[in-house]
């Protein structure tokens, strides 16, 4: 059983993101979906005809936007719908599928498992757009390269804040290869992630992905970029106001609480993470690996705030 792990904001596509999941799925009664969906208008009933209809599973919650605190505080909650299933898809609510999907997710993790305890198959889709009615994928998937995220060039790590910007980047080879990094709209392992890192529900949305990354990675997970993924994701234009950003205007002049004062929160929650300033729990780094081992690793010395090495002297390709 794949655990479908949604977190929806105000997102007309919710729904056809779960039809097109269910209907292009080689497999659709091994699907359940996870949905956290934060609208005023509940589209649970839709949902449900959908995956009556593809013998799939739905665990459905439903608040209003201006309650919500955030996509890590909704995936947080997704994560509470988990039960014990074999693995784990985490996406956004916005995304497009190939045929036979599951399978090709399923073939990808058995092969890196050869390779690995522990693989998160992970890294950010290629996008798809709306022409008319009608999902086209403008820039079809390159077939000479990898993608790899890593940090934007002019990202810099502060001693107040450890927040980093992260882009794909293509590398010229045709295999999966190791990261640093997790993509929030697109993660799939195994189902066991969701015990062992679980969501931090105090982070905002910048850091978001970092946490995980750290956090995953010094329990022992591997991160791995493939060279082909089978969902593509709508992107929003950039410096444009979304109503389904959380931060729209509409919803900020309706809460007690604002975007600035959530995401210097979550700065000070990621440095508290990587210098260990106060106890975070479970929300804290794992012990299989250390801060030290990741900078040797990924070329980001969080400790010392610097960036001690090329990305590609760490590993093992030719760029």
């Amino acid at each position: 059983m794949i655990f479908v792990s949604i977190a929806a904001f105000c997102d007309p596509w919710l729904v056809h993101t779960v039809r097109d999941a269910c209907a292009k799925a080689a497999r659709p009664k091994q699907l359940v979906f996870g949905v956290f969906e934060q609208d005023a208008d509940s589209r649970q009933s839709e949902l449900q005809a959908i995956v009556r209809r593809h013998k799939a599973g739905l665990r459905y919650i439903n608040v209003h936007p201006v309650q919500s605190r955030g996509v890590c505080w909704a995936r947080s909650a997704v994560f509470s719908l988990y039960r014990d299933e074999d693995y784990l898809l985490q996406i956004d609510s916005h995304m497009l599928f190939e045929p036979n999907w599951d399978q090709q997710l399923l073939a990808q993790y058995a092969q890196l498992r050869e390779r690995s305890a522990k693989p998160i198959v992970t890294v950010y889709p290629w996008g798809f757009e709306i022409e008319g009615n009608k999902a086209v994928i403008p820039l079809p998937p390159s077939d000479q390269t990898t993608l790899v995220m890593r940090p934007a060039p002019e990202g810099e790590l502060r001693p107040d804040n450890v927040t980093l910007v992260f882009r794909t980047e293509h590398v010229f080879v045709r295999e999966p290869l190791p990261g640093c990094h997790v993509a929030g709209g697109f993660l799939f392992t195994s189902g066991d992630f969701v015990q062992q890192v679980p969501y931090d529900p105090y982070l905002y949305f910048h850091g978001e992905e970092q946490s995980l990354a750290l956090r995953a990675w010094t329990r022992g997970w591997d991160i791995w970029h493939p060279p082909h993924i089978p969902i593509y994701h709508l992107y929003k234009q950039p410096n444009q106001p979304h109503r389904a950003h959380h931060w729209h205007p509409e919803w900020e002049a309706l809460r007690d609480f604002k975007q600035h004062e959530l995401t210097a929160l979550a700065a000070e929650r990621l440095v508290d993470l990587v210098d260990g300033r106060r106890d975070l729990g479970v929300y804290k780094l794992g012990t299989q690996r250390t801060l030290d081992e990741y900078a040797r690793f990924a070329g980001i010395h969080y400790a010392q705030r610097s960036f001690v090495q090329d990305y590609r002297d760490c590993y093992s390709w030719d760029a």
